[in-house]
């Protein structure tokens, strides 16, 4: 046996030590920087003019430069899904361009290189242009970025022409956009609204990479730079302009140029070139049609949208200190696809769970000129048609409509020269190696080439399908598709806050109500916009509260005679409304029930607000009687089996005792009518995402009902008949009645509940309800203090004290929304709008609300709102700002602009009986402050109650 001494022991033991401290090789960082619409002649050491790209050639000249590697396809959308998931575009579904507010995107279920790197430990950020869905389960949050800072879809989709101009005429192309925005993580956070706002575009980006980099240092990072640019309108900021000798397309390129320059820089500063793999390409070629604001191809035919290789072969440039030979160049075929294997391999991530198209081209990085991983290319374009093959140099063009530029001049400035989307391209063979210009047709001299790359043909029909040639491939998988539940929003009208059995109700029965909040929940601070009819439904579907809304008042027009018809002030010609978001995010939408924002032949139809559907009351004046001579549908009169009743005819003093009340009953209930034509379009649409707003006139007076509504609270109580000296149509049981009128309202809603149960929708429709107002202050023959309509809470219709603005609100949705609950959150119905849009995807940024979908789903961070505001010019003139559990009431200022604050604390006094404003003196310069900041010029003169 050998014998040790104990210095030798202890010098073994140390270098044992040592060895085991010996740190594992660290994983190598990743920068992918994709620019948009560059072509292949478009940096100096491509080729370019009048320019120069110094960082970008050093870049090349200390790696390696591709001259023969192809985007996935020639547009944007499609082309980020191939190199982000290294599969073909058409094998995931994505192809085109997504517009915003797209249905649509990337599915969640294939994986990114930002997932693949994440799972190895890697932090992720993207720092530009996404383009595969804008609806948040599509964001790149969702699809394994850590940060994400950059515009969601491409930098021209936005309600700006190409001259910078805002677009405003109705119908015309993306008049209907949404404002373009630099996002932060799922938000919009800066607002680019024309074109010198786009300068910004470039530094941020840049400036937010470097960040990330250096936030990330010691640790492996994976950074994705889709920089906007040079897809058109360009712009550069204004350190650049004027520098180049190529105009402004000139100066943008020294700006891309000077980013990729500071990403580089930081790297160095920070000891990381040395173990970071940067990768600079395009996602297609140039858009040519567009001059001096467009690319080159150098020589190249064809350019963006076209398979010909202009469109689709872009620069590539892979730079590694230390681990890529400096000045290689390969001609080597390779492609976008091929950029997620590669990184797996560089990093030893594993590869996606499903089949993948790319290849690893990490042996050409290295050096293999021998190496050729990638021996063929499919040319897929549009939805999913095969303009191409092509294998090793040769390449054949399939019979295909296709865009050309050729024989147009292109435009200058940022105007777009005419093309021709979709010319015959005939079948050809061309040899890339001596003629990549494609130029001239060979197939008569290699037939053999020509049957050899149709069998690669048949083989992609076979596995991705042809939509030229209808052939239906085995291996495509499904686009991400919106998950989007049916909304329902039902609309009561001036029901009181303790009108439901559910909000304490002790004598009217509202059994199908009380069931949905039992199921779902119920808010117990929920708010009107404003207390009456016109005002709360325009703020409610606008998203705006009374010191920005257009409409703040009953502003009435016309009479109550079917002659006299002619509504209230309309909503303005392009209004943007529940409606109109809905329909945006491809819902199927119908507003049924009673408008009261404008007739069918103005601005104010509700059909060109958004409305697929209409049916209803458009005059709420005609809403007073319950059985109208018409109804209106999508624009047309709709005639009824009901002659005219003048439901005021009794009205003052003088009302005749014997009364024949018979008389004011009718054949056909308009609310019957109504909700014939709901059922019909659940059941059309079962199988569609649908919003259905269905403001029923229940129960606002006049007193109607059909017997069956009545009967059950005939004798419960006491009751003696109502003559109409206070206005509306007489009645023999007016607490009956009353009581009927709100069962039915139930019972409307039970009806609705049991058809999506029959249709198995229930558990994908959300239903919300809430009222338009408090309980009427008592005309009519209607008696709220029997009823306890307000629960206690001061005031009736027409005030801003709780009676008049505090609504019921139930939220269901089964299976999502645990039931039982009670929501004591400030909330108020012009929040609408922010809380569909987070529900749907989308963003809104002109709105006065706050999403309380958090509150509602119990995810996320609920915003509190800092205050509440209410203005209501008729009336006494009054107005209201919650703040937290103050609240300040300013009334009578028709006679006193100068009217004293109220103030009251709701948390301690609800029913606002003790006025604390000498207590707290305080908060008045706080309301002050909101008032004034709050409160625009009213449309109507009369509306103008506040001076400053």
């Amino acid at each position: 046996m050998k014998k040790y001494t104990l210095f030798t022991l202890i010098a073994l033991l140390s270098a044992f030590v040592s060895f085991s401290k010996v740190p594992k090789p660290k994983k190598p960082n990743v920068i992918l920087i994709l620019m948009d619409d560059l072509g292949y002649g478009d940096l100096s050491c491509y080729g370019a003019l009048q320019y120069e790209t110094p960082n970008i050639d050093r870049m090349a000249n200390q790696g390696i430069r591709f001259t023969n590697f192809l985007s996935a396809q020639a547009v944007c959308s499609a082309s980020r899904a191939g190199i982000l998931t290294g599969c073909y575009p058409n094998r995931v579904g994505i192809s085109g361009a997504l517009f915003p507010n797209s249905p649509v995107g990337l599915s969640p279920d294939e994986e990114t290189i930002a997932e693949i790197l994440k799972d190895q430990g890697y932090a992720t950020g993207m720092f530009g242009k996404w383009h595969l869905g804008d609806k948040k389960e599509f964001l790149p949050k969702q699809q394994g970025f850590d940060e994400y800072v950059g515009i969601p879809y491409s930098n021209d989709m936005w309600p700006v022409d190409l001259e910078g101009k805002p677009i405003t005429k109705l119908g015309a192309y993306k008049q209907d956009l949404p404002v373009l925005s630099i996002y932060e993580g799922d938000e919009p956070s800066i607002y680019l609204r024309n074109l010198k706002d786009q300068e910004q575009i470039t530094r941020v980006l840049t400036q937010r990479s470097v960040q990330f980099i250096e936030k990330n240092k010691n640790k492996p990072f994976f950074v994705y730079i889709p920089h906007s640019m040079p897809h058109v309108p360009i712009a550069a900021s204004p350190a650049f302009q004027g520098k180049s000798k190529q105009g402004l397309y000139g100066d943008m390129m020294l700006e891309v140029d000077w980013s990729i320059g500071e990403i580089i820089k930081t790297l160095k500063k920070n000891h990381l070139e040395e173990n970071t793999l940067v990768i600079f390409t395009s996602d297609n070629g140039p858009w040519l049609n567009y001059g001096n604001h467009a690319g080159s191809t150098n020589g190249l035919r064809e350019g963006k949208g076209t398979s010909f290789e202009g469109g689709q072969r872009v620069p590539f440039i892979a730079y590694w200190k230390g681990k890529i030979q400096a000045g290689q160049i390969s001609n080597k075929l390779a492609a976008a696809i091929d950029v997620l294997p590669t990184i797996a391999q560089a990093t030893q991530a594993k590869l996606p769970k499903k089949k993948i198209d790319g290849v690893s081209i990490w042996p050409i990085l290295q050096g293999d000129s021998q190496a050729e991983p990638r021996k063929d290319f499919l040319y897929y374009y549009r939805r999913n048609n095969l303009e191409a093959v092509r294998k090793g140099d040769w390449k054949l063009v399939l019979p295909h409509p296709g865009r050309t530029y050729e024989g147009f001049l292109p435009a200058n400035d940022g105007l777009a020269g005419q093309v021709n989307e979709n010319a015959p391209v005939p079948q050809g063979l061309y040899d890339l190696r001596r003629d990549p210009g494609e130029r001239y047709d060979v197939q008569a001299k290699y037939p053999d080439k020509v049957k050899d790359l149709l069998l690669l043909a048949d083989r992609a029909r076979e596995e991705l399908g042809d939509d030229l040639t209808q052939k239906k491939g085995k291996e495509n998988r499904e686009i991400g598709r919106i998950k989007k539940p049916n909304v329902v929003y039902i609309y009561a009208d001036d029901l009181g806050y303790g009108e439901l059995g559910a909000y304490g109700q002790k004598i009217i029965k509202t059994p199908y109500l009380d069931a949905l909040a039992k199921q779902g929940i119920k808010f117990t601070q929920h708010y009107t916009s404003a207390p009456v009819c016109a005002p709360a439904r325009c703020m409610l579907l606008t998203g705006k509260h009374a010191g920005h809304s257009q409409i703040r008042g009953n502003h009435e027009l016309g009479g109550f005679t079917d002659e006299t018809e002619r509504g209230q002030m309309p909503l303005e010609a392009n209004t943007f409304t529940l409606g109109t978001l809905m329909k945006n995010a491809g819902y199927q939408t119908a507003a049924i029930g009673k408008w009261g924002l404008g007739m069918a032949n103005g601005s104010g139809n509700p059909n060109a607000h958004g409305f697929d559907y209409f049916y209803g009351l458009l005059d709420q004046k005609q809403a007073h009687n319950y059985y109208t001579t018409h109804l209106w549908e999508n624009g047309k009169w709709d005639t009824l089996n009901n002659k005219y009743i003048n439901v005021h005819q009794f009205q003052g003093k003088g009302a005749p005792v014997g009364i024949d009340f018979k008389q004011f009953q009718g054949k056909e209930y308009v609310v019957d009518k109504m909700m014939d034509k709901v059922l019909s379009f659940v059941e059309k649409n079962k199988h569609l995402p649908f919003f259905l707003y269905l403001p029923l006139p229940l129960p606002h007076v006049s007193l109607q009902a059909p017997d069956e509504a009545i009967k059950p609270y005939v004798g419960v109580f006491p009751d003696s008949a109502y003559l109409g000296k206070k206005g509306y149509t007489p009645t023999a049981h007016p607490r009956a009645t009353y009581a009927g009128m709100i069962s039915y309202l139930d019972t409307q809603v039970g009806r609705l509940v049991e058809a999506l149960k029959k249709y198995k929708i229930d558990k994908q429709t959300i239903v919300f309800f809430s009222s338009d107002n408090g309980a009427t202050f008592d005309v009519g023959g209607v008696d709220t203090e029997f009823f306890q309509s307000t629960a206690g809470l001061r005031g009736r219709k027409q005030d801003v004290y709780e009676g008049g603005i505090r609504e019921p609100l139930i939220v269901s949705w089964p299976g999502v929304i645990p039931g039982g609950q009670i929501n004591h959150l400030p909330s108020v119905q012009y929040d609408m709008m922010a809380t569909l849009a987070e529900l749907t995807g989308q963003h809104v940024a002109d709105t006065d609300g706050i999403s309380f979908l958090p509150s509602i789903l119990k995810k996320g961070e609920q915003k509190q709102r800092p205050f509440i505001y209410f203005e209501f010019p008729e009336k006494t003139g009054q107005v209201a700002i919650r703040i937290q559990q103050w609240k300040g009431v300013k009334s009578n200022l028709k006679k006193n602009r100068q009217a004293p604050w109220e103030i009251y604390d709701l948390d301690n006094d609800p029913y606002e009986k003790k006025n604390v404003a000498d207590l707290h003196p305080e908060l008045i310069p706080q309301l002050d402050a909101i008032l004034k900041r709050e409160h625009h010029a009213a449309k109507i003169p009369s509306w103008e109650i506040i001076n400053f």
